[in-house]
């Protein structure tokens, strides 16, 4: 079997999460890097002990494969000091893993994160020590994984022809806002790259591109990419989009402060960088100024909030058993997104089965998200 690069876009509800599995050439498990793992504020719990549980089985399965002594994950990178990033590590610590009972429990090989530990509580000096092989280790300030006094960026880690970019971290300087000192990573496998921006705002998109870049944005030119803070609308800039180009777009969010911001996803649309992946309509949600829209679409828009239900009663298909649901004003429903690269192969996409809207119910689209409808200058 070739090298294969996988996404797991975790739906955790109103928070984040990315499990991301590398697997050399011919080898029988993966090397894991979980990249965030957090929620808080949803309405709903469901999301959030639905994606512990998915990560709690693959790190399982996978320690077993490697002949591993207890639960490991090879990395976990924490992009930034919000809660919502970083709160449910404690639950993966204290999970018991089938194949190894209640004994022996999960260990990472490393822990790299932006801010100083202190800024994730009791997660990274209390919760965590002891936990890491390789010890704790904070990101240098303004740091960015190039050649010395060069534009050129330089793999921060690789697994096999699998390449680990790190585009930005703790900019300005450790002690910085919170969101603009995200990590920023990049991944690279056969020419195809995808890049997580944490909770990454315009400012540090700039940064990205002319301070690190030097304006040499090819180097940044992506297959996919996960927007900066849920999709808000402080990220994802436009000279950003137009450096970038993904063909596929992710962004975590759920019923709470409208995330992912239609505004945001409008711009690949306006810029016409996604690809048309569907052969049916596939289905977001995203929202402007406190109001939500529901979105069919054919075009790589890959949101894990799915639907949401805004009528009083709604009938859902089940997609697994056909069965009709109904569905009360307010309910949503989410997805968990796979993105696959592998060597000297087409990427990838597919989704969790989920709960389809009726066609007819979807009729409140944002203009520019959905390609039946004109898109505005």
């Amino acid at each position: 079997m070739p090298a294969r690069l996988t996404f797991q876009f975790l739906d955790t509800g109103m928070g984040d999460g990315t499990l991301v599995q590398m697997r050399r050439h011919g080898a029988a498990f993966d090397r894991l890097m979980l990249v965030d793992f957090g929620e808080k504020g949803s309405p709903f719990t469901v999301a959030h002990e639905d994606a512990l549980a998915y990560l709690v089985e693959q790190i399982d399965q996978n320690s077993m494969a490697r002949g591993s002594a207890h639960p490991y994950v090879d990395g976990l990178v924490l992009t930034h000091p919000d809660s919502d990033h970083y709160n449910k590590v404690p639950q993966l610590l204290d999970a018991t893993y089938p194949s190894y009972g209640k004994r022996r429990r999960l260990r990472f090989g490393k822990l790299s994160y932006s801010g100083a530990s202190k800024e994730y509580k009791t997660v990274v000096e209390g919760r965590l020590n002891g936990r890491v092989d390789a010890g704790i280790d904070p990101m240098p300030s303004c740091y960015a994984s190039k050649l010395s006094g060069s534009h050129n960026l330089a793999p921060w880690d690789t697994h096999g022809p699998i390449k680990l970019y790190v585009l930005s971290s703790n900019w300005p300087h450790r002690a910085a806002k919170t969101n603009p000192k995200s990590v920023v990573l990049m991944f690279e496998l056969d020419g195809k790259r995808v890049i997580l921006c944490g909770d990454a705002t315009k400012a540090t998109e700039r940064h990205i591109l002319k301070t690190v870049m030097r304006g040499d944005t090819g180097q940044v030119r992506c297959h996919a990419l996960k927007l900066g803070h849920h999709g808000s609308k402080g990220s994802s800039g436009v000279d950003w989009v137009k450096a970038t180009r993904p063909h596929a777009i992710f962004a975590s969010g759920d019923q709470v402060w409208t995330h992912p911001y239609c505004g945001a996803i409008c711009r690949f649309v306006v810029h016409d960088t996604l690809v048309d992946h569907f052969s049916k309509d596939s289905y977001f949600t995203c929202g402007d100024r406190g109001t939500y829209h529901n979105n069919a679409t054919t075009l790589a828009i890959c949101m894990n909030l799915w639907y949401l239900a805004q009528r009083k009663s709604e009938k859902l298909i089940d997609e697994e058993t056909g069965a009709s649901v109904v569905a009360a004003a307010g309910a949503c429903f989410g997805v968990q997104w796979e993105l696959t690269i592998e060597a000297g192969h087409p990427i990838e996409l597919t989704r969790t089965q989920t709960y389809l809207p009726k066609p007819a119910n979807v009729d409140d689209p944002y203009p520019c998200a959905a390609p039946s409808v004109p898109v505005p200058a």
